[in-house]
C-alpha cells in the first residue's frame, strides 16, 4: 500500500453523487445555465480555507449546532454531505434531482471542480460540471432518502437504471 501512496496504478472509481439544487430544485435553472451544481450551508464558508477535514468538521458543528439542535449524528451526517461534494474530482458524476422521483440531468465534474462563489447570496458552494440533460427522467420508484438528503451516493443499480432511461446516446456512441 505504501508504494501506491504516490502513484497508484489502479484506476480510480468514478464517484456518482446525487445533489439536489435547492428545495424542489429551486436553483436548477441557474445551475444548468452556469455549468455547476450548488448547495447551501454557507455559514461554514469556503471549504478551501480548511487545512483538514477535522478542522472543517469542528467549524461545521460550531456553525450549525443550533440548526440541528445539538444532534451530533445529524450534524456529522450533514457535514459529511458537504465534504463529499468538496471531494468530487474531474470525471466524477453528479445526478441533479428534484424531489424523490425526478432526475433533471447528469453532470460530469469539470477541471475547475469546487468553487466558493462570493457573487451568490445563497448556495455558494459550487462544483463546475458539464450537464447532460439526456438523463432527465422520472424514476419508476421514488428514492425515499432523496427527500431528506442533499448529497448522497448513487448505488450502482440506480446508476445502471439511469443509464438505461437515458433519452439519447452519449456523444460519440451513436
Amino acid at each position: 500500500m505504501f508504494l501506491y501512496s504516490w502513484a497508484d496504478p489502479r484506476p480510480k472509481a468514478t464517484t456518482v453523487l446525487k445533489v439536489a439544487p435547492g428545495e424542489n430544485a429551486a436553483y436548477w435553472d441557474e445551475c444548468l445555465a452556469g455549468g455547476y451544481i450548488c448547495i447551501g450551508w454557507e455559514d461554514v464558508g469556503d471549504l478551501t480555507e480548511f487545512g483538514s477535514k477535522e478542522e472543517f468538521r469542528v467549524a461545521f458543528e460550531e456553525a450549525y449546532y443550533a440548526t440541528y439542535r445539538g444532534n451530533k449524528s445529524k450534524i456529522s451526517a450533514k457535514a459529511n454531505e458537504l465534504w463529499r461534494l468538496y471531494q468530487l474530482e474531474p470525471g466524477d458524476l453528479v445526478v441533479a434531482n428534484k424531489g424523490t422521483k425526478e432526475v433533471l440531468a447528469v453532470g460530469t465534474v469539470a477541471e475547475d471542480g469546487y468553487r466558493w462563489r462570493d457573487e451568490r447570496t445563497v448556495f455558494q458552494h459550487t462544483v463546475a460540471v458539464m450537464w447532460d440533460t439526456g438523463y432527465a427522467q422520472i424514476l419508476p420508484e421514488p428514492q425515499k432518502s432523496w427527500g431528506t438528503v442533499t448529497v448522497a451516493k448513487v448505488s450502482s443499480a440506480l446508476w445502471t437504471s439511469l443509464q438505461a432511461g437515458r433519452s439519447h446516446p452519449p456523444p460519440g456512441m451513436a
